[in-house]
């Protein structure tokens, strides 16, 4: 058997397990952006078969086709498993794809400078056996090395995206595709470089090995920093404008509370005018029953009941605030036919601000109106106090499976924009402030919020 024989064996054997590991790294990326860790692995494994299938055919496909179909079947898979966010599958595959090609070039490169640098061709020519040996070395060496950087990349990338859940638009998805597209560009023009340079050797005008490019390795090293800056700026810029609509959410809340107040207001005026009426209405009554007019007493008090009623609130938490919010609350439920029932108390005589509770209890009950689903739906709201800890449970009907946030243990919110899993975020942030913190749960039927809130009694 000649060296040919030898070559093209060991070559395809490297390609093959190169492919193999390529898609490991892919199931490595994918894992914590699907809801299901096997959804990685699938579509990763999807990709794999595809390229390994291309990459064997008779016939020769460019790379970029290669690439671009077993991607694209990946994509279809994962979307097919969880349609929600397929912008930022698309940038995760293009990342991928990008930051593949690169820790390639790098690697090539370095793997250049080694056989330059040592007497590797000198060994490689003494014998064929030492050929074969030189061959398996480098071509294991060259596996490896790819396989190690791009895992190495790939965690970098999972540190520098910190929000793997978010939403990504189509403006945000082109503004950070666009520098990845021009490196990619700059591929083809690589491959016609060392293809050229193959072609030559094979026809006996070159005799030298590929010798190393520094500026094909400084252009690779810039953009793959320049991929990974691009994300972190990206994150950073999510971060300022996740603060900023927490300032506009706080102020909106800001803005409830003082009408909540006004009605407090209200609703008090209401009720000192009935007391201040009340010797009138009294007098009345007793005229009118002295006078033996009990039809026109009857009617008279029912008059009475009524107004009493609707001055005085039906929700009776023992603060006025949290009783105003879930007057209101409720009402909302009563319009769109949700059964509503409260076994709330506020903390009396604590250190827990009635602002505070009202910020839990708003965005709980907001998020309880926008998922309750079931052919009754229904809402709950109680509270318990044992020592020390004040516990806060808002549980509503959802039949269904809710998407969660693995990272952050909540359902993802069914709203797209601006308002998008701010409540949670803030309801978090208050049980934090009294060294608590917040959990969900679903069952078959209903999800449940309980927030817990370290409380001390008011001196």
């Amino acid at each position: 058997m000649d060296m040919d024989f030898y070559y093209d064996l060991i070559t395809e054997a490297a390609s093959y397990i190169k492919i193999l590991l390529t898609a490991i790294n892919l199931a490595f990326l994918l894992g914590p952006y699907v809801n299901r860790k096997r959804d990685a692995y699938v579509g990763a494994m999807i990709y794999g078969m595809a390229v390994a299938i291309l990459y064997g055919i008779p016939w020769e496909m460019k790379f970029w086709m290669v690439y671009c179909l077993g991607a694209a079947l990946s994509f279809l898979y994962l979307m097919g498993m969880d349609k929600r966010n397929g912008k930022q599958k698309i940038f995760l595959l293009l990342s991928f794809f990008v930051l593949e090609y690169l820790t390639h070039s790098i690697v090539i490169e370095e793997m250049h400078l080694i056989v330059q640098k040592t007497d590797v061709m000198e060994f490689s020519a003494s014998s064929m056996g030492a050929s074969i040996a030189t061959l398996v070395l480098s071509e294991v060496g060259w596996v490896v090395q790819r396989f190690l950087f791009l895992h190495v990349s790939l965690r970098i990338f999972h540190r520098v995206y910190k929000r793997k859940r978010d939403n990504i638009s189509v403006g945000e998805l082109v503004c950070m595709a666009i520098p990845q597209i021009m490196v990619l560009f700059f591929k083809p023009v690589e491959s016609m470089y060392y293809d050229l340079y193959m072609h030559c050797m094979k026809e006996g005008l070159i005799q030298e090995y590929i010798p190393p490019n520094v500026y094909t390795c400084l252009f690779s090293i810039t953009a793959y920093l320049a991929v990974l800056v691009m994300v972190a700026l990206f994150q950073r810029l999510r971060e300022g404008q996740e603060e900023l609509r927490q300032i506009q959410l706080a102020d909106s809340q800001m803005a409830e509370m003082k009408v909540h107040m006004r009605q407090i207001e209200a609703l008090y005026e209401d009720i000192r005018a009935m007391r201040h009426d009340m010797g009138n209405h009294i007098q009345a009554m007793e005229r009118l029953i002295g006078e033996n007019h009990g039809t026109e007493a009857s009617s008279y008090l029912r008059r009475l009941k009524k107004e009493w009623s609707q001055a005085v609130p039906d929700i009776k938490t023992g603060n006025p605030v949290t009783d105003v919010m879930i007057r209101e609350k409720k009402d909302e439920a009563k319009r769109r036919q949700i059964s509503f029932q409260c076994d709330f108390h506020f903390p009396e005589k604590t250190n827990v601000d009635a602002f505070d509770v009202g910020v839990i209890l708003s965005n709980a009950l907001n998020n309880c109106l926008e998922s309750v689903n079931g052919e009754h739906p229904w809402i709950r709201i109680s509270s318990s106090r044992t020592n020390q800890l004040f516990l806060i449970t808002v549980k509503n009907s959802y039949v269904g499976d809710l998407d969660w946030d693995r990272e952050r243990g909540v359902p993802l919110s069914k709203k797209e924009g601006e308002a998008h899993g701010i409540g949670m975020a803030n309801i978090q942030r208050v049980a934090r402030s009294y060294l608590g913190d917040m959990l969900f749960e679903q069952d078959e039927n209903s999800v449940t919020l309980q927030v817990m809130l370290q409380v001390e009694d008011a001196e």
